[in-house]
């Protein structure tokens, strides 16, 4: 399932106000700890398949299978810490 919508993006196929995806520096912030987190995992693991923090995000977080890791967008802005620190934890431990 493909999510076309943009951070920040309002109105019809935007994000709904107050949630992680109605802010785009949240929404980068997110992104970028997410590809710090893959790219250790990377160099600690490089047999493990590339998109192994994407897939321990969503498990660790119960997005269901067939949503993509950036359903956690449309959840509220309050929730970014929680998964800011999810991955830097994970980056940490690779």
């Amino acid at each position: 399932m493909s999510d076309e919508r943009h951070c920040g993006a309002a109105g019809r196929r935007g994000y709904a106000p107050g949630s992680i995806g109605a802010d785009p520096a949240l929404c980068g912030r997110i992104d970028d700890a997410l590809r710090q987190a893959a790219a250790a995992c990377r160099r600690r693991h490089p047999q493990d398949d590339p998109a192994i923090a994407a897939a321990l995000l969503k498990r660790d977080f119960a997005i269901p299978p067939g949503r993509p890791w950036t359903a956690l967008r449309d959840w509220p802005a309050w929730r970014a810490r929680e998964v800011l620190n999810y991955l830097e934890s994970l980056r940490s431990r690779g």
